[in-house]
C-alpha cells in the first residue's frame, strides 16, 4: 500500500481478508479468477489536496504477476477553501514609550494545506511614524490544523490632548484561502485631557477643569481662558500605574476651588463642608519620566488657588512686590505632562492674578473672612442655580483695579471694559433672580 491517502483517516476498505495502511491479503476463492477489492473515502470539510491511494501486487510461489503491477485511486476534494478575516483593534494610547495593537488574524476553518496572506497598514487619521510604526510588508502563514495568528502593530505614545485616530491594516494575495473581511481598523484612544484654566475678573479666583463642556459654560459666563503653552498641562484620563486621581473640592461659602491628589485632605475638607466634585484626571505624585511639576501657589488675600506647570509664571507670580507679599507656595499638586504637549492649545484670551490666606489643608488655621477650614455655616452662602452653582459667586465681589499678571491683560484693562459689564449683564438677567444673599447694590 502507498499513496498520499492515510488508511483509517483518509479511506476505508472491503473485500480484503487483511488491511492496513502499508500491505493486505486478498484471498480468491477456489475456482474464481476475479475478485474485487473496494476502497471507500471518509468524507471530511476540510480543504486540501486530491490524495491517492496506489495497491501494488507483489509476486508469491503460487502465482505469477503481470502488468500492470499497480493500481492507483484518487480521492479527489470537493471542500471548498477557509476564508480569512482580521479584527478591529482599540487601545489606550499612553502617556509614555509604546503600547501594542493586536489584530487577530483567522481561518473560517482549519485547513489541510498551508495559507499564506500578507499583511500592510495604512494611515487613517492617525500617521505612521508619529503614530504608529508602519508595516510595509508581512507574510502570515498558517500551517495545516491552525486557524488564528497575530499581527502587532506598535503604538506610539504621547501626552497630546487630541481626538481619537485610527489607521488600518490590509490583508491581501491570500493562498489556499479566501479573504472575507480584509481590512482591520485600529483605534488608538486618547487618554489625555487638557486641564483648562479659567479666571473670573469679578471674583478673582481661577478654576481648572479638564470637562470641555463646564469650560465652554464658563467661558459663556465671562470667564477668561488662560490655558496656554506656558499655563496649563495634560493629565491621563485612566489610571496610569503609579497615578493618582485628583480630587477637586469646592466652598460653596467662598467660591474657592482646591485641587489634590490626598484622599486625606478631601475627606477632611468634606467634613468642613466642602463640596467634592468629579475628579480631573490622573497624575503622578511624583517625579515621572516625561512629567513635569505642577506648582501650587494660593493667594493670602483672595484664597485663590493657582496650578501651573512654568516655572517662570511661578517666579513672577511670587516675586509681586506686596506687603505683605500676597502669593506663596504650597506644596506641589504633583508631576503631569506639559502643556507645551498639547495639541492645538486654544490661545490665551487674558489673565489676571491679585493675591491669595493660608488655608493649607495641612494647617487648617488663620482668621481671614476667607478662611476655608471653617465651618459653612459661619458664612452666608450664595445660592445660584444648576448652571452657576458654585462658580465663585461672579456677582458677589466687583471688578477689581489691583490685578498684577505675568502674561498679557487684554487691553491692559484694570476693570472691566464695557463689553464685558455688558456680557455680565447679560447673564445677570438671565440667572440673577436664583443668586441669594451678599449681593451688591
Amino acid at each position: 500500500m502507498a499513496g498520499t491517502a492515510v488508511f483509517g483517516d483518509d479511506y476505508s476498505q472491503t473485500g480484503a481478508a487483511s488491511f492496513s495502511s502499508t500491505a493486505g491479503t486478498f484471498i480468491f476463492a477456489p475456482g474464481s479468477a476475479t475478485g474485487v477489492l473496494s476502497v471507500d473515502a471518509v468524507a471530511d470539510t476540510l480543504f486540501e489536496a486530491d490524495e491517492t491511494v496506489i495497491l501494488n501486487v507483489l509476486p508469491e510461489a503460487s502465482y505469477h504477476v503481470s502488468t500492470p503491477e499497480s493500481a492507483v485511486g484518487t480521492i479527489s476534494n470537493d471542500d471548498l477553501p477557509p476564508s480569512l478575516s482580521i479584527s478591529d483593534v482599540t487601545v489606550a494610547e499612553g502617556s509614555g514609550g509604546t503600547v501594542n495593537a493586536v489584530f487577530n488574524v483567522t481561518l473560517s476553518a482549519a485547513s489541510g494545506l498551508t495559507v499564506t496572506v500578507n499583511a500592510t497598514t495604512a494611515d487613517g487619521t492617525a500617521v505612521a511614524p508619529g503614530d504608529y510604526a508602519a508595516i510595509a510588508s508581512q507574510t502570515i502563514t498558517f500551517a495545516p490544523g491552525e486557524t488564528t495568528k497575530t499581527v502587532t502593530v506598535v503604538v506610539v505614545s504621547d501626552t497630546l490632548d487630541e481626538v481619537d485616530q485610527s489607521f488600518v491594516v490590509n490583508l491581501s494575495a491570500a493562498t489556499n484561502a479566501t479573504l472575507a473581511d480584509a481590512q482591520g481598523v485600529g483605534t488608538i484612544v486618547d487618554d489625555d485631557a487638557r486641564m483648562f484654566r479659567l479666571y473670573n475678573s469679578n471674583a478673582d479666583l481661577h478654576v481648572f477643569t479638564t470637562s470641555r463642556g463646564e469650560f465652554d459654560a464658563l467661558v459663556a459666563l465671562g470667564y477668561h481662558d488662560e490655558t496656554t503653552a506656558t499655563s496649563g498641562f495634560t493629565v491621563s484620563t485612566v489610571s496610569l500605574p503609579g497615578t493618582l486621581p485628583i480630587h477637586r473640592l469646592y466652598n460653596p461659602n467662598a467660591g474657592h476651588h482646591y485641587l489634590t491628589t490626598n484622599n486625606s485632605d478631601r475627606d477632611f475638607l468634606v467634613t468642613q463642608g466642602w463640596l467634592a466634585e468629579p475628579d480631573q484626571g490622573f497624575m503622578f505624585p511624583a517625579a515621572d519620566s516625561g512629567a513635569t511639576e505642577i506648582f501650587h501657589l494660593y493667594n493670602i488675600n483672595t484664597g485663590d488657588h493657582l496650578y501651573t506647570e512654568s516655572n517662570t509664571e511661578r517666579v513672577t507670580i511670587l516675586a509681586i512686590p506686596t506687603i505683605p507679599a500676597p502669593w506663596v507656595q504650597q506644596t506641589s499638586l504633583g508631576f503631569a505632562f506639559a502643556a507645551s504637549a498639547m495639541a492645538s492649545a486654544p490661545p490665551q484670551q487674558s489673565g489676571a492674578h491679585s493675591v491669595p490666606s493660608n488655608d493649607d489643608p495641612s494647617v487648617f488655621t488663620g482668621t481671614s473672612a476667607a478662611d476655608e477650614s471653617k465651618p459653612l455655616s459661619t458664612t452666608p452662602a450664595v445660592a445660584l442655580d444648576s448652571l452657576v452653582n458654585h462658580r465663585d459667586a461672579v456677582f458677589v465681589i466687583p471688578p477689581k483695579a489691583d490685578h498684577i499678571s505675568p502674561v498679557p491683560v487684554e487691553n491692559n484693562e484694570t476693570t472691566a471694559t464695557s463689553e464685558e459689564t455688558a456680557a455680565l449683564d447679560a447673564v445677570w438677567q438671565e440667572f440673577g433672580s436664583t443668586i441669594r444673599n451678599g449681593l451688591p447694590d
